[in-house]
């Protein structure tokens, strides 16, 4: 008997960090509000794009240590979108 892998959905999570301009981003964190998040990695001639269509942050705890510029962190889980299939999508640009 061998294990085979199931298929089943995963459970992604992660975190980013925005300048702190206005309380839009940490009123989605406050509200529940759902958003997406997509960026682009480029090497050379081959280009990834990540979508994460639909992600609900799980914190904002702002850095408001030093001078300069106040940043926040907004760990984030993304969740299952109907509309994409799918909690995230990578596309390979040749």
């Amino acid at each position: 008997d061998s294990i085979l892998p199931q298929i089943g959905r995963s459970n992604l999570t992660g975190s980013i960090t925005v300048w702190f301009e206005s309380a839009a981003m940490l009123e989605k964190f406050i509200n529940e509000t759902q958003s997406s998040l997509e960026f682009t990695l480029t090497a050379g001639a081959k280009t990834l794009t990540f979508l994460f269509p639909a992600i609900k942050y799980t914190g904002g705890k702002p850095d408001v240590s030093g001078d300069g510029s106040i940043t926040l962190e907004m760990p984030f889980q993304a969740v299952y979108d109907a509309t994409e299939a799918t909690n995230i999508k990578v596309t390979r640009i040749p």
